[in-house]
């Protein structure tokens, strides 16, 4: 199964620094995959340098899907374009 199987973008908004995503999982396994695959695996990993990563909320709702609140953070301000 592909890892965006049973995921879907719920939400995004961004500002200067910081984007918030909300992601929505099909169960705690694809939600788990997801992380894994994404920031944590090196062979599958996003690489974002200079971004912070946190997930500090995450929602099992009553179908058991899974609602994550990620937040990207850059570490300096942009530069010119």
């Amino acid at each position: 199964m592909s890892v965006a199987a049973g995921v879907s973008l719920q939400g995004l908004e961004c500002r200067t620094r910081t984007c918030r995503a909300e992601v929505r999982s099909s169960s705690r396994d694809r939600d788990h995959e997801l992380t894994r695959s994404t920031f944590v695996d090196p062979s599958t990993m996003i690489e974002m340098k200079d971004v912070g990563i946190v997930i500090p909320a995450r929602t099992t709702a009553g179908d058991g899907s899974v609602l994550a609140a990620m937040y990207f953070v850059a570490d300096s301000e942009p530069g010119p374009r």
